[in-house]
């Protein structure tokens, strides 16, 4: 809302040798429009017939106030006229013109990193200024820093937090080739659960938000996934002819965030992983696994020396990967 009172000057002229002050006649402050007087008329955008708001007056005081209707509207608004009647009964008018400075709010998107498999979350920030280490993991949106006469400004609204779709609609989630994107409003986050085989920069996602007059301002999210590998080595072992002999491989992956679910046996025919935890080698002995621990036992066959064969375990982690090592 804007207000304005148009200045009408009294004036003193000289009847019959006698000065005489013409001043406003009380209560005589109007709008006109067409020649027809009104206390109360539509404004427009300038130069159309676009209405964006109504024009009212004070009668007694000529104070007009602009009372926008369309707030997103920024620029100037097409004058009223305002007529004042004098103490001689003349009526004398002239022009209110309200301007509407455009407000703009800021944004700063989003980064975080994670490795494979795990959710990433980057929080939205309202209307603080961050400096901290982490300050580039968060969503930031700031109001308009342009200020009215009472150095009022235009508040974000939270509630018109929202991501968008490809074709630019609202939604408070969205799945990608990546992941799935949820938005939470009331907590102000952004969460990416993940495929758990993707790795690298997902595809970002746009944050929107509204100010109290419906101006827009949008930013992104980008989380990056870390890819997460697994080692192993090898192992060997000894005995005496008929004694069963046990040994562990060992795995380790990359990150201590992303466990080793489970252990299987290979079958030596194709190296697909066996049923059940163990296999027969023919002339050779049994290979039994430990799903859970990794170790493998060895019983021999009656009479069988020398080097066995060997046999193949795979090790899976949480996100589905496998590795192989020999033993």
């Amino acid at each position: 809302m804007q207000t304005g009172t148009p200045t009408f000057t009294p004036k003193t002229i000289e009847v019959d040798g006698v000065q005489k002050t013409i001043s406003v006649q009380p209560n005589s402050y109007k709008l006109v429009k067409d020649g027809a007087e009104s206390e109360s008329l539509p404004a427009y955008k300038a130069g159309t017939t676009d209405q964006i708001g109504t024009y009212t007056i004070d009668s007694a005081t000529g104070q007009v106030t602009f009372t926008p209707s369309d707030k997103t509207y920024s620029g100037e608004v097409a004058p009223v006229s305002v007529q004042a009647t004098g103490s001689n009964g003349v009526k004398v008018q002239t022009t209110y013109t309200p301007i509407i400075t455009p407000v703009t709010p800021t944004k700063e998107p989003s980064s975080t990193t994670d490795v494979q498999g795990k959710k990433q979350v980057s929080r939205i920030v309202l209307d603080t200024v961050e400096t901290d280490a982490d300050k580039d993991k968060t969503v930031n949106f700031n109001k308009g820093s342009e200020t009215g006469a009472n150095g009022e400004r235009v508040n974000l609204n939270p509630d018109t937090l929202t991501l968008l779709n490809d074709a630019g609609a609202e939604v408070t989630s969205l799945t990608t080739s990546d992941g799935e994107y949820v938005l939470d409003k009331a907590n102000k986050t952004i969460t990416l659960h993940l495929i758990k085989t993707f790795t690298g920069p997902a595809k970002p996602v746009k944050v929107q938000i509204k100010d109290e007059n419906g101006t827009k301002v949008e930013t992104t999210y980008t989380p990056t996934v870390t890819d997460v590998t697994m080692t192993s080595e090898d192992k060997e072992s000894s005995a005496p002819q008929g004694k069963t002999q046990t040994g562990t491989p060992t795995f380790t992956v990359s990150t201590p965030e992303v466990r080793i679910t489970g252990y299987k046996l290979l079958n030596p025919t194709g190296n697909t992983p066996v049923e059940g935890n163990e296999i027969e080698v023919p002339d050779q002995g049994t290979y039994r696994i430990n799903p859970t621990t990794g170790q493998v036992t060895f019983i021999p066959k009656p009479g069988f020396t020398g080097p066995a064969t060997g046999i193949s375990v795979q090790a899976t982690d949480e996100n589905g990967e496998t590795k192989r090592c020999e033993i």
